[in-house]
């Protein structure tokens, strides 16, 4: 996706969800949203200041984080396991995230010194 777009549609997103909450005229609901709005703010940020380049279904996954976390905070005292199940599904799509920007680095696996500095004697290599 395009940086124009991607940036109007999290534009998009945030304003629609601003309009229809702020038509609801409740102060809970209001801060819900503008975390909301924070939280994908804070995300857009990063992933241009660091030069991730997050792709689409990353800031999905933002989104379902931060909507099921925040604004749709009510349901822990509607439905009982809403709290196991966020505590379940949630570290999931973090890990997704955290995985992208981590495979993205090139790293390098020893799992053993090499050869070269090792210490070797007349009768093998000392340990």
């Amino acid at each position: 996706m395009k940086y124009k777009n991607k940036r109007r549609l999290i534009i998009g997103i945030s304003l629609s969800l601003l309009l229809v909450f702020y038509l609801f005229k409740n102060l809970s609901e209001s801060v819900r949203v503008f975390g909301f709005i924070f939280g994908v703010s804070v995300f857009y940020f990063i992933d241009k200041m660091f030069k991730i380049d997050f792709q689409f279904k990353h800031y999905i996954y933002t989104f379902i984080i931060l909507s099921f976390g925040i604004l749709f905070s009510p349901f822990y005292f509607l439905i009982e396991s809403y709290d196991k199940i966020l505590h379940f599904c949630l570290p999931i799509f973090g890990s997704f995230l955290v995985f992208y920007i981590i495979d993205k680095q090139k790293l390098i696996l020893q799992w053993k010194p090499k050869r070269e500095n090792r210490i070797t004697s007349k009768r093998g290599i000392l340990k």
